[in-house]
């Protein structure tokens, strides 16, 4: 990636006590990064050696099917094609073994956090994130792990999250449907 987002991977690679934890699970890590001279970067820590199923891992990542380069592709590709998600900015395989992906932090809540049921603003919000669905549908891709948790409400509006699952699909073929009804 660019020097400075290189530079704070590094640092923190070093040093991790500076990343804020935002989530863990048993097969990644996510983590907020303030970069100097740089917006805060979102780390995620794909746990190849350490997670819970290290062999099945390693012969994903040797087939280019880890989660972390499934979700590294279709970034580059949503990004590129100008779709509401997060910048990829980088991505690498540690020492360990384990797999890293950084992308542009976009601040704000889930839209699940918003207050009200029928204001106009979370109204206003469903209807950009119905069009972002769409754009995503359009564009050929099925998320394939579609909830209020992988959605932001970021300051430009909403913002499309975590695409580990994400496939490239037929517009409305079973993978989309399913999106939409897990929505």
């Amino acid at each position: 990636g660019a020097p400075p987002v290189r530079a704070g991977v590094e640092a923190w690679l070093r040093a991790p006590d500076g990343a804020i934890p935002l989530a863990e699970g048993a097969g990644r890590r996510l983590l907020r990064l303030p970069v100097e001279n740089a917006p805060d970067l979102l780390v995620k820590l794909f746990r190849v050696a350490t997670g819970p199923h290290p062999w099945r891992e390693r012969i994903k990542r040797g087939l280019g099917a880890s989660p972390a380069q499934r979700e590294w592709r279709a970034l580059r590709r949503l990004h590129a094609a100008g779709l509401a998600v997060p910048a990829p900015l980088g991505r690498a395989r540690l020492a360990s073994g384990d797999e890293i992906v950084v992308e542009e932090f976009i601040p704000g809540p889930s839209p699940s956090a918003l207050p009200g049921e029928s204001t106009p603003e979370r109204r206003a919000l469903l209807l950009a994130l119905a069009a972002a669905v769409g754009r995503l549908h359009a564009a050929g891709f099925a998320h394939g792990d579609l909830h209020p948790g992988n959605l932001i409400a970021g300051p430009d509006g909403p913002v499309l999250l975590d695409f580990q699952r994400a496939r490239r699909a037929r517009p409305g073929s079973r993978r989309q449907l399913r999106d939409l009804a897990l929505l």
